[in-house]
């Protein structure tokens, strides 16, 4: 089954992982639908939660995975994923990293913690935050133009 990225909320993810410098990806797997917003760094690849300062459990995650999906869950999975990121406080944090070395090439390198602070706090923001960033939602493109 091939599902579309073409409401709303679904290319607003997509934009919204552009301009984090994230990875966008879905796609139909073991008979359901898994929507990621992954981070890749030289390092590791990496699953992604939404955090709230001064909390330990985690508000929501970057990855959703609906079981025997429909066309219209791109939507609904893409606003909760978009959603979950809002609100004061917010940031976006990986497990990997931040906790040892990793040799590359000849070299010992340090694996810095992955994490992305100063977040959308809402709808309104985010949009004007691509718009700062050059970024147009519909098409999910950069528009040189206005940068």
């Amino acid at each position: 089954m091939k599902f579309k990225i073409d409401g709303f909320y679904a290319k607003l993810l997509v934009a919204y992982s552009k301009l984090l410098n994230l990875i966008h990806s879905a796609n139909y797997q073991d008979g359901g639908l898994l929507i990621d917003v992954y981070a890749k760094t030289r390092w590791y690849e990496s699953v992604l939660d939404v955090y709230k300062e001064g909390c330990i459990p985690h508000v929501s995650s970057m990855r959703e995975y609906v079981p025997s999906a429909k066309e219209d869950d791109v939507e609904k999975v893409s606003k909760k994923i978009v959603e979950g990121t809002f609100g004061d406080g917010r940031y976006i944090k990986s497990f990997k990293g931040g906790d040892g070395y990793m040799v590359i090439g000849k070299k010992l390198e340090f694996v810095p913690r992955f994490e992305i602070h100063n977040l959308p706090k809402s709808l309104d923001e985010l949009m004007l935050s691509l718009d700062l960033a050059g970024i147009n939602w519909k098409t999910c493109k950069v528009d040189l133009q206005y940068l």
